[in-house]
C-alpha cells in the first residue's frame, strides 16, 4: 500500500512540511528504493511508512481539561473541604472534652490527696490519743490516774 506525503502527513496529523523534510533527508540512502515519482507526487511504499514513523519524534500533547471536568474537581474539592472542616470540629470538640477530663481528673487528684493528708494527720492524732490514754490506767474509785 502506497500513499502520497500529503496522505501521510493528514493521517499523522503533522503538516506536509514537516513530512517533506524527513523524506528529503533520508531519500537518496534509506529511503532511496521505497520513494516513487508520478510527475511530482511522490509516493510512499509500506517500508518508508514505517521508516518514516519510526524515525518521528514523539509529540507531547497537552490536554487541557474541560469546563465539566473542571466543575467535578471544583466539586470534589470543596466536597473534601467540607468533610476536612467537619472532621476538625469533631476533633477539636474531642479535645476539648479530654481537656475537661483531664482538668476534672487533676481536680479529683488533688483532692483525693488532700484528703490522704488530712487522714494521715487524724490518724497520727489517733495514734498520740491511744499512746496517751495506755499511760491512765483506772482506779478503784473508777478514776483514771496517768502510770509513768
Amino acid at each position: 500500500m502506497s500513499m502520497t506525503i500529503k496522505e501521510y502527513a493528514e493521517s499523522r496529523k503533522i503538516s506536509y512540511e514537516a513530512v517533506r523534510k524527513q523524506t528529503k533527508e533520508y531519500k537518496n540512502k534509506e529511503l532511496k528504493a521505497h520513494i516513487k515519482y508520478d510527475g511530482r507526487t511522490a509516493y510512499l511504499d509500506d517500508y518508508a511508512i514505517d521508516f518514516l514513523d519510526g524515525h518521528r519524534q514523539k509529540r507531547n500533547t497537552l490536554l487541557y481539561p474541560t469546563n465539566k471536568e473542571i466543575e467535578e474537581e471544583m466539586a470534589r474539592l470543596r466536597t473534601q473541604i467540607l468533610n476536612l472542616q467537619e472532621e476538625l470540629v469533631r476533633r477539636s470538640d474531642r479535645y476539648t472534652q479530654l481537656l475537661e477530663e483531664h482538668s476534672k481528673t487533676l481536680e479529683d487528684k488533688a483532692r483525693t490527696d488532700t484528703l490522704l493528708l488530712l487522714a494521715d494527720k487524724e490518724h497520727e492524732e489517733l495514734e498520740q490519743a491511744k499512746q496517751e490514754l495506755s499511760k491512765y490506767q483506772r482506779t478503784i474509785f473508777g478514776l483514771y490516774k496517768k502510770v509513768d
